[in-house]
């Protein structure tokens, strides 16, 4: 949804996101086409406002696409991913795949405050990141859930979660963090969640590989919903390497191919429960 604009001024594009974060009642996406000057400037903006923090809002800007985008209200299914990453990098640890010390020194952070509660190295700060290079410079981007490594200051892992956003704007977040990062993001998982027929949710998940040079392809898609068979639904897992969890920091002798499993079966049972609070149920 976009509101009309003529001639924008940062204050005057501020006062309307503000107006209808006020009216909002569930969660919605707002997007708003804005030159580069003008979107840099809503966005340190909005950053300081009480009542963007207030409503978990993440902003986002494009500054190629001259997109600007605030997720006003996210719903319970659009958050659940996080329990799900939490989970299977606690199960890495108790499996011995990775170490306590090799755990610890992955960073964890998410624009929710449902997790507040985790371990220190598992953060909600609403971390938004601008940090973005080439023709992607005057960008940010508050992601839903990263995973970086604590002597890094760019992720080496990015998670976008999508039920009110489109697939097709979930992708372009993707392009930004591994074209605009320039090799320093490895990973983009989207997840995407879809209202179907009798209150009824769809799910699939996308994993993105970038490489050194910042270019990015699509290397594994997987269906939560509905749910595969019993016989394929046990084994189905997301594959990240070693390499693309640590990035370049990892420790001598450890080998960056090891594969490491996100187990789909663990967000399955946490999106059915979110689904559940939302009177939805899985397709």
């Amino acid at each position: 949804m976009e509101p009309h604009l003529n001639s924008p001024e940062p204050y005057d594009v501020v006062s309307k996101i503000v107006d209808r974060i006020s009216k909002a009642q569930d969660e919605e996406t707002l997007h708003v086409t804005l030159p580069k000057e003008i979107g840099v400037a809503v966005v340190k903006l909005l950053d300081k406002h009480p009542s963007v923090e207030a409503s978990n809002c993440r902003v986002s800007y494009d500054s190629v696409k001259r997109h600007l985008d605030v997720l006003i209200r996210p719903s319970p299914i659009q958050n659940v991913h996080m329990g799900w990453i939490h989970r299977s990098l606690v199960a890495l640890e108790r499996s011995g795949r990775i170490t306590a010390a090799e755990h610890d020194l992955l960073v964890l952070d998410s624009n929710t405050s449902e997790y507040a509660c985790l371990p220190a190295n598992l953060r909600s700060l609403g971390t938004e990141e601008t940090e973005f290079l080439g023709m992607y410079a005057g960008s940010s981007k508050e992601p839903d859930t990263t995973i970086s490594h604590q002597s890094l200051l760019f992720p080496n892992v990015v998670v976008e979660s999508g039920w009110s956003e489109s697939l097709s704007r979930l992708r372009s977040d993707k392009t930004l963090w591994i074209n605009g990062g320039l090799g320093r993001v490895l990973v983009v998982l989207i997840i995407k969640w879809t209202a179907q027929a009798n209150n009824t949710v769809a799910g699939v998940i996308e994993v993105w590989a970038g490489d050194a040079a910042g270019n990015d392809s699509l290397v594994q898609t997987e269906h939560v919903f509905p749910a595969p068979p019993p016989q394929v639904a046990v084994g189905q897992a997301i594959y990240v390497t070693r390499g693309q969890l640590f990035g370049n920091v990892l420790d001598p002798g450890l080998n960056p191919a090891d594969v490491f499993e996100f187990r789909i079966d663990t967000l399955r049972t946490l999106a059915t429960r979110a689904l559940e609070k939302m009177g939805l149920q899985p397709a």
